[in-house]
């Protein structure tokens, strides 16, 4: 892991235990989609691999790892879409 994922890391999850998943102060996990979302060498599922996150009293970083069918994928989405819809219409 470079310098910069590592602090990167370690900054989300120390927001994440002191402000909470949705405090004010929480800093958003900036990704690339392409290198967190691929397809599976048998093109049957969506892998998806976040960065890695540090956790206090741990020393290696925590790794997580999902596969996801086209049907997930599909409720995934749907959702997004409706979040999104919220989104552009809520006044500034």
């Amino acid at each position: 892991m470079s310098p910069n994922e590592h602090k990167r890391a370690a900054s989300f999850c120390d927001a994440l235990l002191n402000e909470g998943m949705w405090g004010e102060n929480a800093m958003p996990l900036e990704i690339d989609p392409e290198r967190v979302w691929t397809l599976s060498d048998n093109g049957k599922q969506i892998l998806m691999e976040l960065p890695p996150l540090l956790l206090p009293g741990h020393d290696e970083p925590i790794l997580v790892r999902m596969r996801f069918n086209a049907e997930i994928i599909d409720g995934f989405l749907e959702r997004l879409m409706a979040l999104r819809s919220m989104m552009l219409s809520a006044p500034p």
